[in-house]
């Protein structure tokens, strides 16, 4: 008698694959030994992969079906291991029904007789209602956490999914990855940068995406800095839901960053001076804004307002003691700008003269250090050229040469990471100095046409910090400026005083 020919179909689902018993290998372990036992050949074998799609798992049964038409003369039978493996809705049992070959399991059995058919057909329709049931209760969990406060899904960068102690599945800060999102968007608030430039920074400074890929891609970038999820809210289907999970950014300096993108979400109204701008002379948290509707005659009217993102804290002054109306910060904004006009045109040119000097020395500074960096790493590569030709000539052994190349390697990135940085950096900070200071001459007049955006770009350049008491703006000026606020006279080398 000749040998029974068999295809063998084997599925499971990650939550099946934690059962015993139910994993790919194990079932087509199962049906190999069935067939062994039973003298049948298994010509083919197919399966689905633990992390397939519902469309690559349908693929793949299409595929067995196909085959088996395609062999029909060559192929006897089908063999699952149970039956909800085999099928799991009607349409797949009439496809199995069509082919006209045996359809057979490894622990059960249904006859070829009417009665056999009907046990078959019944125990595939209890595997589909296992299946639409099973889909029902996974929904009913996952909306129950949401209304919980907690995202059902695979946490984003920064942070983890756990299981806790009692089973339930939460969401907390990755302690690596945290850090970085904390940084990246710092970096992106306070130095308004193009994606493409806190992509560079980020890798100067070390902060890589992961060990394989350092870079941080555009795509991650962006989709982190427009994730309200480290805000402590979460999207899903279209809404938005408040979060437990532990807050990544704050709220202002979030709302920044989507200024700074062109995002619309914010664009409408606009609180530029919110965030890192200033801070609470009182706890020191940052200056946060609001916008408010009120009705008028002409309409509805918007007001922004500027206040302490932490008021509500124990001990802290309320709101209304530090609240103030936008159009009058930017008075007070103004005030501090015009602070560092010169009356005296002698001392002006003094001090355009001590800028022009400090750009030269640290342009100087730069090269120098620069050519430094340069010679140290046009030695390292000088050491690395000699290594390998030992290594061909065998003056040193393979174990040797890994361990030089290595650490010699790590010393030319670190020199060309330092060599990039420097060739980056250029003198911005003193040049743009040296242009604020001309144009600090014609303010406040120029200030006040200003758009807020360059507003604030303006004052980040001349203010070290911005502290807001609630009546007053205290700036700490950057230098060169402190000299020119914060000393009553200034003796230039000419003579005279201010």
């Amino acid at each position: 008698m000749a040998k029974m020919r068999m295809v063998t179909f084997a599925r499971v689902s990650s939550r099946e694959q934690e059962r015993e018993g139910y994993s790919l290998e194990a079932q087509e372990k199962a049906m190999r030994e069935k067939a062994f036992r039973e003298g049948w050949e298994i010509i083919k074998e197919f399966r689905v992969q633990e992390a397939a799609r519902k469309s690559e798992e349908r693929a793949e049964f299409k595929k067995m079906i196909h085959f088996v038409r395609e062999n029909k003369k060559q192929v006897d039978g089908i063999l699952f291991h149970k039956t909800d493996r085999a099928t799991r809705n009607l349409k797949d049992l009439v496809l199995l029904d069509e082919l006209g070959v045996k359809i057979l399991f490894v622990n059960e059995n249904y006859p070829e007789t009417a009665a056999g058919r009907l046990s078959f057909a019944m125990m595939a329709i209890m595997a589909r209602f296992y299946t639409d049931n099973l889909r029902e209760e996974v929904l009913k969990g996952s909306e129950e956490k949401v209304r919980q406060g907690w995202f059902p899904g695979l946490a984003p960068y920064g942070y983890r999914n756990i299981r806790l102690d009692d089973g339930k599945s939460v969401i907390t800060p990755d302690p690596e990855e945290a850090p970085k999102v904390e940084r990246l968007f710092e970096i992106f608030v306070q130095d308004h940068m193009t994606l493409d430039s806190l992509q560079n920074r980020l890798f100067e400074e070390g902060i890589f995406f992961t060990a394989k890929q350092p870079r941080f891609p555009r795509s991650t970038l962006h989709r982190i800095l427009t994730n309200p999820f480290y805000v402590g809210r979460f999207k899903r289907r279209g809404r938005e839901y408040p979060g437990k999970h532990e807050v990544l950014v704050p709220e202002p300096v979030f709302q920044r960053a989507q200024e700074l993108l062109g995002g619309s979400t914010y664009r409408k109204h606009s609180l530029p001076y919110a965030g890192s701008l200033l801070s609470c002379s009182y706890c020191g948290a940052a200056i946060t804004g609001e916008i408010k509707f009120k009705s008028t005659c002409a309409g509805i009217g918007s007001y922004d307002y500027y206040h302490c993102s932490r008021y509500t804290r124990d001990g802290h002054p309320s709101a209304d003691s530090l609240r103030i109306r936008g159009t009058v910060l930017e008075q007070k904004l103004t005030e501090v700008v015009s602070r560092i006009r010169i009356s005296s045109p002698e001392v002006r040119d003094w001090f355009q003269e001590l800028l022009q000097r400090a750009t030269m020395d640290d342009r100087q500074f730069r090269e120098t250090h620069l050519q430094s960096l340069e010679v140290q790493h046009s030695r390292i590569q000088n050491r690395l050229e000699g290594l390998y030709k030992d290594k061909l000539d065998g003056v040193i052994s393979a174990e040797r040469f890994e361990k030089l190349n290595s650490t010699w390697c790590l010393e030319a990135q670190e020199m060309e990471r330092q060599i990039a940085t420097y060739n980056d950096a250029s003198a911005r900070y003193i040049d743009t100095g040296l242009k604020v200071f001309e144009l600090s001459q014609v303010l406040p007049e120029r200030f006040v046409t200003f758009d807020p955006a360059k507003k604030r770009e303006l004052l980040e350049i001349i203010c070290l910090n911005l502290g807001f008491d609630g009546a007053s703006v205290i700036a700490t000026y950057r230098k060169p400026f402190d000299i020119l606020v914060e000393m009553p006279s200034i003796q230039s080398p000419r003579g005279g005083g201010i």
